[in-house]
């Protein structure tokens, strides 16, 4: 027996892996011979084909030739689909059917695919119209925001404006009322100077009742002296008395001249105060402009009180129009956005609907996808039902009809292709089969 290649011969090693007891010659040339066999009549590659040749390798070394059950049927089959070309064609028209199956699902995953990317782009551009209106929304908030900041500017304005003029009212109250305190001063000062002029006289007056007295006593005095001189144990005593009152009406004199210098010091120093004060109010009359001028404080009151209620109707009037523009804006911005949320809407109606169809579109193709795939194995299965039936025939007559040469010719060409698809590996089963040229 001539050695095997080395591709078999590692083949064999395997195979004699799963026997352990095989230790003998013998039973590693059954192992060789069934492996041999196997690739020769090229038997496939599938668990199904090994556990086969494993069950005939098992056969011959418990001494039974050939297979039984279950390997016997699959070994029936293998050696009927080698030799029969009616099955090959029939195996190849079943490995046909499967690829259009495969290109079919193919084609329907693509369609699927398109269909995910289409609403994918729907709900990109759903995103990308909620973002733009996002933005318009955003916009629109801050153009009123800008407009309340400018209303609230202008109103800034405003109060700062009346909060001038009333600075300037204060003012001018303010200069009213200092030039009557110096009036009042002024009165008061010459009030002073009435009452001091007042004093005066009354102290000319008593100064001259003074003197009148002084007078009177000295005509007295004369008199007593006159009468004393007649008496001259008194003399004496009247000189004493007399000097002693001639030194106390020096006195008195000097007394009262110093008072009344005094006094008169006094007033003309309130009259040169007065005299200042009527100077600096002329001086500061002829500098200020006419308004500035005194103004009664009852017209001063009804003009301030005319004055804050014109601004207060003004204000109000400000802020009416202000609150009907503000109204008018908000109204118009609500019918807009009335609007868009209604187009949008509509707009997301529509293509809710257009998702619907194209929902409904999948199912469909889901459902026929599956009823063909439901047909297709049923097909399948009654084929392969079919087919085991005629094996099973053949192997009760243990013979092949063989396909005569007119139907070889007739069916040249799809053996030639199925020729092709076992060489390239596509069909399993037919790979290495014998195909006679018509």
């Amino acid at each position: 027996m001539a050695s095997p290649e080395p591709r078999t011969q590692a083949i064999i090693k395997r195979v004699q892996a799963n026997f352990k007891d095989a230790t003998t010659d013998a039973a590693r040339q059954i192992i060789g011979e069934e492996v041999a066999r196997f690739l020769r009549e090229g038997a496939g590659a599938e668990e199904e084909d090994i556990s086969a040749l494993e069950d005939a390798i098992r056969n011959r070394l418990a001494g039974r030739r050939g297979a039984s059950g279950k390997a016997e049927r699959l070994a029936a089959k293998k050696s009927l689909f080698s030799r029969d070309e009616w099955s090959q064609i029939s195996l190849y028209v079943a490995f046909m059917a499967r690829e259009d199956e495969k290109r079919t699902a193919a084609a329907t995953r693509a369609a699927k695919r398109e269909v995910n990317a289409q609403l994918q782009g729907q709900a990109a551009e759903v995103a990308q119209r909620k973002r733009v209106e996002k933005e318009g929304k955003k916009a629109e908030l801050k153009t009123v925001e800008a407009e309340l900041q400018q209303f609230e500017k202008e109103r800034a304005a405003e109060q700062q404006r009346r909060a001038t003029e009333v600075a300037k009212m204060r003012t001018e109250r303010e200069a009213q009322l200092e030039e009557q305190a110096n009036r009042k001063a002024v009165a008061a000062e010459l009030k002073k100077l009435a009452e001091e002029e007042m004093s005066t006289r009354i102290a000319l007056d008593l100064k001259r009742q003074m003197e009148a007295e002084a007078a009177a006593k000295a005509k007295a005095k004369e008199d007593l002296k006159a009468f004393l001189l007649s008496n001259e144990v008194n003399k004496k005593i009247k000189e004493e008395e007399a000097e002693k009152e001639r030194l106390q009406d020096l006195e008195y004199m000097r007394q009262q001249a110093a008072q009344l210098d005094k006094q008169e010091r006094e007033r003309q120093q309130l009259l040169e105060k007065v005299k200042a004060v009527q100077n600096r109010q002329a001086a500061d009359a002829a500098q200020r402009p006419p308004f500035k001028r005194w103004v009664d404080e009852e017209i001063i009151e009804r003009q301030f009180r005319e004055k804050q209620e014109a601004l207060a109707k003004e204000e109000a009037a400000r802020k009416a129009a202000a609150a009907a523009a503000a109204a008018r804006f908000r109204a118009d911005v609500a019918g807009q956005l009335e609007e868009k949320e209604a187009a949008r809407l509509a707009a997301l109606k529509d293509k809710r609907a257009e998702l619907v169809r194209m929902m409904a579109d999948l199912e469909v193709c889901k459902k026929t996808e599956a009823a063909a795939k439901a047909a297709e194995l049923a097909k399948m299965r009654a084929f392969k039902a079919e087919l085991d039936t005629q094996i099973d025939d053949n192997q009760a007559r243990r013979a092949v009809s063989a396909m005569s040469e007119t139907e070889r010719k007739l069916n040249a060409k799809l053996l030639r292709e199925m020729e092709a698809a076992g060489a390239a590996g596509g069909i399993p089963a037919v790979r290495g089969a014998p195909v006679r040229s018509p």
